[in-house]
């Protein structure tokens, strides 16, 4: 990294090209300081550098194990319906859409729409595809709104 400083005191006032100092480089005024600190919630990379794992899947090459996952699209596009096959074939460790399920694990649905029918859905599920057992999936019942100052409301 390159910055420009201008010259003080010389007999050529104009501008010079420096080189910005390293961490090691900075002034330090105690011990403790002298060490870097390490990032205590996020690990930064850049584009293309030299980590290339491969991420562990939930459901092969569809859900990774960690993380959140989005279902997105317009009014009408089953995104309820695959949501809710989806966390059923996660608790019970059954395919998905054709695709393993590398392990067992329970559910959360934040529904912001049609909350009172996921019960509904869910007993239809179990029911269905399921034997009729209890599903390890959990939801909120009330409408999450995301840019609001109110963090819920009723449904």
């Amino acid at each position: 990294m390159f910055v420009i400083q201008r010259q003080i005191g010389s007999r050529n006032p104009g501008m010079r090209q420096t080189r910005a100092p390293t961490h090691s480089e900075w002034p330090s005024s105690s011990k403790t300081e002298d060490k870097p600190k390490q990032p205590t919630i996020l690990n930064y990379r850049r584009h293309r550098d030299a980590d290339k794992s491969v991420p562990k899947y939930l459901v092969k090459n569809l859900l990774t194990e960690t993380g959140v996952g989005l279902l997105s699209g317009q009014s009408g596009t089953y995104k309820s319906f695959i949501g809710i096959k989806l966390v059923g074939a996660v608790g019970m460790r059954q395919p998905f859409a054709g695709y393993d399920v590398k392990r067992q694990g329970a559910s959360l649905i934040f529904a912001s729409e049609g909350a009172g029918e996921l019960p509904i859905r869910l007993e239809a599920l179990s029911e269905a595809e399921h034997g009729g057992q209890v599903l390890p999936v959990y939801y909120c019942d009330a409408a999450v709104r995301a840019f609001s100052t109110r963090i819920a409301s009723p449904a």
